[in-house]
């Protein structure tokens, strides 16, 4: 992945314990999965969305190969939401983001709601597919 990423191989799924996922949140997560995916350097990688956490499958940036735990004080840039475990990359919520009990709808409780998509591709990828 020199060049980049490829949003047509991207396979996002929903774990069951997430129904859908609002507006909000879809414009909010679609910047988490893009550095999560830019972090991975997954070509081929298959995100699962679930209630508390986002698993981008395995890892292949060799910065990272043998790491394990949260990568923020080796990598800061990223936060500090990203996990490496067992060669897998994982993104855990903040408190931004609640998933309803019944509904198990996945929605944004932040401060600052978005207003526009930090990435409009995987938004689009995202919303209204998981709506």
């Amino acid at each position: 992945m020199n060049g980049g990423f490829y949003l047509n191989s991207i396979n996002i799924q929903l774990d069951s314990s997430v129904k859908s996922i609002t507006r909000v949140a879809a414009m909010c997560l679609s910047g988490s999965i893009e550095n999560g995916i830019i972090l991975a350097q997954n070509e081929n990688p298959s995100i699962k969305i679930f209630k508390n956490k986002i698993e981008f499958g395995k890892c292949y940036n060799p910065m990272l190969q043998g790491y394990s735990g949260c990568i923020y004080s080796y990598i800061p840039n990223f936060g500090p939401n990203f996990y490496i475990e067992y060669g897998n990359l994982i993104y855990y919520y903040d408190s931004a983001y609640k998933c309803s009990f019944w509904g198990k709808e996945l929605d944004y409780q932040g401060i600052f709601a978005p207003t526009v998509p930090d990435n409009i591709e995987i938004f689009n990828m995202i919303y209204p597919k998981f709506s």
